[in-house]
């Protein structure tokens, strides 16, 4: 059982009127009431009243209100219908009092390194995001983490959700493969690479001596993160 009423919160809906499965196992559910999108990864494995991994429509999950800062790219009212596009990896939303369909690319499930989810302006920054994964990577909570590293014009702006959201691609933050995530490797690699090194500068004294990709594959591998 995933839901339950009650106040806006990261496990609560309010009547919920359509979800979606993607090939990869995750919940994409048309929160009404609550203005919102709500995405749970691996639904299937969830316990009972589970949080939420991702949110759409909203900056955090406690807030539900329609068209928060007016209609937007980034705001709902009421979504009705939602369909998952398996071919294509995208998400469509029937924004039902918007009178709108709205299509996200890449959702939930191919996840990126727009940490704070910017527009396309700044999206990948090395000052924002960059610095986000580095300070997760560290394991900085709280305000520590998030403190002049969130984009004036991102989505994701609580600390709480930025963790949720880094916890939730964690695995893919494993940029050099080695099996493990650090910020003296493969945060540091992904911080240069959205300063624009490349090539030996890109990967001098930041690869792990056991490493499961090639300085070429690391390149390549960081920029499909940056769709």
């Amino acid at each position: 059982m995933l839901g339950h009423s009650g106040v806006t919160s990261q496990s609560s809906m309010a009547t919920p009127q359509a979800v979606a499965v993607d090939n990869s196992g995750r919940l994409y559910v048309a929160d009404d009431q609550n203005n919102r999108i709500l995405i749970f990864n691996k639904a299937e494995l969830k316990p009972n009243g589970a949080n939420a991994d991702i949110v759409l429509g909203r900056a955090d999950f406690s807030t539900g209100t329609t068209n928060t800062g007016g209609i937007s790219a980034s705001t709902l009212s009421r979504p009705g219908g939602i369909a998952f596009d398996n071919a294509a990896n995208v998400l469509w939303v029937a924004d039902y009092a918007n009178a709108r369909a709205l299509r996200y690319s890449p959702v939930g499930g191919g996840p990126t390194l727009d940490i704070d989810g910017s527009n396309a302006a700044t999206k990948y920054d090395a000052l924002t995001d960059g610095l986000l994964v580095l300070r997760y990577m560290f394991g900085l909570i709280g305000a520590p983490l998030t403190a002049s590293a969130v984009g004036a014009t991102a989505t994701r702006t609580d600390p709480a959700t930025i963790k949720t959201y880094l916890d939730g691609i964690r695995p893919v933050l494993d940029v050099d493969g080695n099996g493990m995530v650090d910020a003296l490797t493969d945060g540091l690699l992904i911080i240069r690479y959205m300063f624009g090194l490349r090539g030996a500068a890109l990967t001098a004294a930041a690869v792990a001596a056991n490493a499961g990709r090639t300085p070429a594959q690391i390149e390549t591998y960081i920029q499909s993160l940056m769709p």
